[in-house]
Parts: structure tokens; C-alpha cells; sequence
């Protein structure tokens, strides 16, 4: 496969899309054995499971990856919190080799509306083909609507199931259903590295 993030990351073998949901279950990131802790984050929300917000931050992570190597905002359009897309200033960034680390949740936190949670990513990526990858971090910042019930990042028409394709189309491939404008789950509210 190629190592660079291509408008379509498709499986030179048997072009199947990656991160498709065609085939069940996705992986997303591996924690590395001597970067695995036990969660510590205060998660004192009812119903809020921190393993579900660490998932759609690697999710994201991967969104923002694939946005900016194409130099594209309107990749991140369904998954990030409305004010924070209008003044995002998307960098186009060369991904080579991009391999997550670890992903932690450090904090969650609600007031009467909106739940909040930061998540830190620790992840390699060279800036060029065949340099060596470095070691970097980022921080990604979440909310949701409070109340809101959320599952593994799923990235499906709600209609029939099918997978949503990578791009910005507004209408399901196979039933035609209108795709919403912004996923029902944790959106990206900020981001610092």
C-alpha cells in the first residue's frame, strides 16, 4: 500500500476503501506496551465512556490526517463544532509512515448543556519519503451535547448502513438518503500540538 494518505486510501490488493466500515470493525490506532496505562482521567459523568471518546478522538485524528495532506477543510466539515471550522486554517502537511502511538483521555467535563474532554494523541509521521518518522503529539478537543448517546465512531448512512464515502457528498451512494450535515457525536472543538 502506499504510505502517503491518497484521496481515497484504497487497498492496492483488492481496492477495498480503508476505514470504509464495509468489513465490521476498523482499527484505528495499537497502543504500544510501554505506552498502555490504566485510565486515570476523572470520567464522573454518568453514562460517558472514556475508552468511546478516546476512539472517535483517533477517529478525528485520522480526519484531520487525510484533510491535511489534500489540503481540503471540508473533509473535517460533519466532525467539528461549527465556530471552530469556520476559523480553521487548514496547513497542508506531507504524512508519511503516520502510526498512532497511544491515545489518552485526560479530562471530561459538562455544564448545564455541552460536555467537554480533551484527549492527547501521541503518534510518529516523517515529513518526507524515506526520512525517519519523529515523535509528536497533539491534543484534540471534544464536545458534545449533554445527553447525547454516543457509540464507537460510526461512520454509516443512517438510513440503510451503508458506509459513507470519504469525501463531502451530501447524499447516501446506495439509498439516496440525505447524509447529515454534522455527525451525532463528539465534535472537534480545537486542536494544539
Amino acid at each position: 500500500m502506499n504510505n502517503v494518505l491518497t484521496d481515497r486510501n484504497r487497498c492496492d490488493a483488492c481496492s477495498s476503501l480503508f476505514s470504509s466500515g464495509e468489513f465490521d470493525w476498523i482499527l484505528t490506532d495499537i497502543t504500544q506496551v510501554e505506552e498502555y496505562r490504566i485510565d486515570t482521567a476523572a470520567v464522573s459523568i454518568s453514562g460517558v465512556n472514556g475508552k468511546m471518546i478516546e476512539d472517535r478522538a483517533a477517529y478525528l485524528f485520522w480526519r484531520y490526517a487525510l484533510a491535511t495532506s489534500k489540503a481540503e477543510k471540508s473533509i473535517l466539515s460533519r466532525d467539528t463544532e461549527a465556530a471552530f471550522y469556520d476559523s480553521l486554517e487548514l496547513p497542508q502537511i506531507n504524512w508519511f509512515e503516520p502510526v498512532i502511538g497511544s491515545v489518552s483521555l485526560l479530562k471530561v467535563e459538562e455544564n448545564d448543556s455541552v460536555a467537554f474532554a480533551s484527549v492527547k494523541i501521541t503518534y510518529s509521521a516523517a515529513n518526507q519519503k524515506g526520512s525517519l518518522p519523529a515523535n509528536r503529539k497533539m491534543h484534540i478537543y471534544l464536545q458534545k451535547t449533554r445527553g447525547l448517546k454516543v457509540d464507537y465512531a460510526d461512520n454509516g448512512c443512517s438510513q440503510c448502513g451503508a458506509p459513507i464515502a470519504e469525501d463531502t457528498r451530501i447524499r447516501c451512494d446506495y439509498c439516496n438518503e440525505p447524509l447529515p450535515l454534522k455527525a451525532s457525536d463528539w465534535l472537534l472543538t480545537r486542536l494544539s500540538k
